[in-house]
């Protein structure tokens, strides 16, 4: 069982650093669209109805692409204080209900992600800015990167249980 938890991580460890330095990518392409768009406003009096819309595409694809690299590495905010000053039972039983919860309200997060691009596909939706591109362009990184998400959770679940670690500190990330 913990060699088939250690294979999972490292197959989503893999996909999710993937995902993140397309993420990186992302960042820096907006920089070089803000960075256009500023120059042609002000240095040459001609600005552009096309880079802050595509800009705000390409934020959301950083966002739900990172999800899952960010949850996997545990550099999201989280306050483990009280598991840390509990007994070493308690904490792990609070481990085990908040990952349960989490993996509820995680799954049922990438569910009404997919039914919102169900629905985009169905109803064939096209953006309202002057770009006029068809949502499923956009919308397709919602499912993925929620699943994504809830997948690895579930592994860092399952390689916690696996393993017996419980990250660096009681209660914290398996990594």
């Amino acid at each position: 069982m913990r060699a088939l938890a250690e294979r999972i991580h490292a197959v989503l460890s893999g996909i999710n650093t993937g995902f993140i330095m397309l993420s990186g990518w992302g960042i820096l392409l907006i920089t070089v669209l803000t960075t256009y768009s500023v120059t042609m406003r002000y240095v040459f009096n001609a600005p552009d109805i096309w880079t802050y819309p595509l800009s705000a595409y390409i934020l959301c694809f950083v966002v739900f692409a990172s999800l899952a690299h960010t949850h996997q590495d545990g550099v999201h905010v989280r306050v483990d204080y009280v598991l840390q000053i509990l007994p070493r039972p308690l904490a792990i039983l609070l481990r085990i209900v908040g990952d349960v919860a989490s993996s509820v309200f995680l799954a049922l997060f990438a569910w009404y992600m997919w039914k919102l691009l169900d629905e985009t596909i169905a109803r064939n939706r096209v953006d309202e800015t002057t770009l006029g591109l068809p949502l499923v362009f956009i919308q397709w990184i919602l499912p993925l990167g929620a699943g994504l998400l809830l997948l690895t959770h579930l592994a860092l679940a399952f390689r916690a249980a696996a393993t017996g670690r419980y990250g660096r500190e009681e209660g914290g990330p398996a990594h």
